[in-house]
This record gives C-alpha cells, sequence and structure tokens, in this order.
C-alpha cells in the first residue's frame, strides 16, 4: 500500500465553541410583536374605560330609579292624604235627610221633603220646637231661631248659614214657616 504521506494534511478541526446568538436580522418580525403586545396593552386600557364608564352609568342610573321610586312614594303619600282627605270631608257633611228622621215629631204638622243635600220643611207655627232641634244639630247659632220665630210675611226670604249648611226660609200666616236646607259645597 501506499504510504499516505504524500497525502496533504490538513489541520485538525477547529474545537466547537458555542455559537453566540445570531443578532435579529428581521427588525420588522420584533416590532410586530411589540405592535401586537401594544394593541394587547390598548385594547386593556379600553376595556377598562368601558367598565368604569358602564359602573358609573349604572349608579347614576341606579341613583336616578331610587329618586324616581321616593317621588312615586312621595305622589302615592298625597294620593292617600288627598283621598282621606275628601273621605273625612264627605263623611263630615251632614246627611239632611238622616238628621230630619232622627227627631221625634211631637206635632204631625211638619212635613218634611228632600236627600241628604238639600231638604225642604214646612212647619206650623207651632212646631218650631222640631225646627230649633234640627237647627241645632245642624250647627245654627242659637240666634237664627229667635230671627226665624219673629219672621213677618213682609221680610221676604231670609237666610243664615250653619256649619256646612245654609237656610233660607219665609213665613206665610196661611201657609206656615217653609224652609230649604242646603248642604255647602
Amino acid at each position: 500500500m501506499s504510504d499516505r504521506t504524500d497525502l496533504p494534511s490538513f489541520p485538525p478541526n477547529p474545537p466547537t465553541a458555542p455559537v453566540p446568538p445570531a443578532a435579529p436580522t428581521d427588525v420588522r418580525h420584533r416590532s410586530d410583536a411589540d405592535g401586537s403586545q401594544r394593541r394587547l396593552v390598548a385594547l386593556l386600557a379600553l376595556a377598562v374605560i368601558a367598565v368604569a364608564a358602564f359602573g358609573a352609568l349604572w349608579v347614576n342610573e341606579r341613583s336616578r330609579a331610587e329618586g324616581l321610586a321616593d317621588d312615586l312614594a312621595a305622589l302615592e303619600a298625597d294620593i292617600a292624604s288627598e283621598a282621606a282627605a275628601q273621605k273625612a270631608e264627605e263623611d263630615a257633611r251632614p246627611d239632611l235627610m238622616a238628621i230630619a228622621e232622627a227627631i221625634e215629631e211631637s206635632d204631625s204638622s211638619v212635613e218634611f221633603s228632600g236627600g241628604a243635600d238639600a231638604l225642604s220643611v214646612t212647619a206650623g207655627a207651632f212646631s218650631l220646637d222640631w225646627v230649633e232641634e234640627y237647627l241645632d244639630q245642624t250647627g245654627f247659632p242659637a240666634a237664627t231661631i229667635e230671627r226665624i220665630r219673629q219672621t213677618r210675611a213682609l221680610d221676604g226670604t231670609l237666610e243664615a248659614e250653619g256649619d256646612k249648611v245654609t237656610a233660607t226660609w219665609t213665613y206665610h200666616p196661611d201657609d206656615g214657616l217653609s224652609i230649604v236646607f242646603c248642604v255647602d259645597e
């Protein structure tokens, strides 16, 4: 065989050392990563702002709703109060017919007709006790019965006011006393 000495000699393999990382050659790739991160941060910031705005809107609307609920409760209380006041006023209005029917007639010369709000009474000259009792129960002052006792045919129609009731009357010697009672509105 031949001697291998005539072959050229190659230097031995150099020792392998760790290879340092290569510098990024694609600058665009790195800025895309930075851009994605920036977009993500921007979206996150936008989401935080949206949640804060929604929270503020919710608190505002809840406050407004509570205010409206309070207004509604106050309005309902006013309506109930007005209804109670109106009922009390209606209850305080005298029932003219019921009062007349409750008074005992000692004399049959008293005639009355009408209803709860208006009553017409015709009484003879000797039936003034019934009229006096009726005037007392409907809140007329004591002086009213004296005015009625002293009424003459020449005096025409006279008027007096009691507690929520107005009375107008005339007297004629042939017909007697005629009184009309009306509940005031």
